[in-house]
């Protein structure tokens, strides 16, 4: 609203230590933030002038607005310092990216989350491979710690394996029990409000609450050893609300031919 009120910075300080802090933002939290970065970033009036320093090295930073300056990881490792010779105030902020060298740990105190392989016919597959072109059921289970009337759960597929098109919600003719559940009736429940079959995951949208059941069936398409994703839940309006679990299990797959299945964990 194009005000400058006293103690400004210190608010922005503010902001910034709570944006540390928080995991998730709502759309209109990301448009206020959006707006108010946008504000500093266009306000290109002033010069203001900088010395940034790494391994013993200096350099002359500066100018008008918002500067990037990369850094290797070996500068990051090394130490940087940005000094401010002047006297307007300067804000720094450091951004970096990467993948994590371990699996995240599991989370249940939200969601307490288990994915079972079923064969075809209903009974557990156990620590046998699948083999290609041979069809699996996935039972994903959902204990919920509250209720949830926004919850998501997402399964991403591991590689070799596809969805078939031919579902369980659509409704298959053929009788599978799993645990005496009927997987076709379990999909019509209610509390399911939405589900998705994507090219690399199962997505369903749901009331969550208590104990709940999931069902899909893929197709194994592909022979080899494959990393088998995490599974994830949340509530999509209370994203700081979530769960996860698995992600440190091995998929094998043969091609299918007499002699050739692999075997182990």
């Amino acid at each position: 609203h194009q005000l400058t009120p006293a103690g400004r910075e210190d608010l922005l300080a503010q902001v910034a230590s709570e944006m540390v802090s928080g995991r998730y933002y709502s759309t209109q939290e990301k448009m206020a933030l959006f707006l108010l970065g946008r504000r500093f970033a266009s306000d290109t009036a002033r010069e203001w002038r900088g010395e940034f320093l790494s391994a013993g090295q200096a350099q002359a930073i500066g100018g008008q607005g918002t500067q990037f300056l990369p850094l290797s990881a070996d500068q990051l490792a090394a130490g940087v310092t940005i000094s401010n010779p002047g006297q307007e105030r300067l804000f720094a902020e450091l951004n970096f990216a990467g993948n994590p060298v371990n699996m995240p740990a599991a989370r249940r105190q939200d969601f307490d989350l288990k994915r079972d392989w079923f064969a075809a016919d209903g009974t557990p597959l156990g620590d046998r491979p699948l083999r290609v072109g041979e069809t699996a059921i996935v039972r994903l289970r959902v204990k919920s710690a509250g209720r949830y009337a926004n919850g998501l759960v997402v399964d991403y597929i591991p590689a070799g394996l596809e969805i078939e098109n031919a579902n369980l919600v659509q409704g298959e003719q053929s009788v599978v029990t799993i645990d005496g559940v009927d997987p076709r009736q379990a999909m019509l429940n209610n509390n399911i409000q939405h589900v998705e079959f994507r090219d690399d995951r199962f997505v369903v949208a749901a009331r969550l609450a208590g104990s709940m059941q999931f069902f899909y069936r893929v197709r194994v398409v592909t022979p080899g050893r494959f990393v088998v994703p995490p599974i994830y839940a949340e509530d999509m309006y209370q994203p700081q609300v979530y769960g996860r679990a698995g992600g440190d299990e091995t998929l094998l797959i043969s091609d299918g031919r007499e002699g050739q299945a692999a075997s182990g964990k």
